[in-house]
């Protein structure tokens, strides 16, 4: 159960990530940087709202990606509950 539900942050970075969780320990508190495999892996899994907020300089653009993102996620909500009231 641990391994599907972590804890903590830095853990469930790690899992979902494929880093150590010292490793992500270091990247929460600042004292390291991801390398760009471990960013991407991190925007794949988190979206773009992530990079948005990640590197600030992308939120310009981001900003159109992220709206398109958070409407897909409530047209499949909706979809789950008009499913369910059927």
């Amino acid at each position: 159960a641990n391994r599907a539900f972590p804890n903590s942050t830095a853990a469930h970075l790690a899992s979902v990530v494929g880093a150590t969780v010292s490793t992500a320990e270091k990247w929460l508190s600042g004292q390291t940087r991801p390398s760009g495999e471990h960013l991407a892996a991190m925007i794949s899994a988190f979206g773009p709202a992530f990079l948005a907020e990640a590197v600030p300089s992308t939120r310009q653009w981001a900003a159109p990606i992220i709206e398109r993102a958070r409407l897909a996620e409530i047209s499949r909500q909706l979809s789950e509950i008009l499913e369910a009231a059927e």
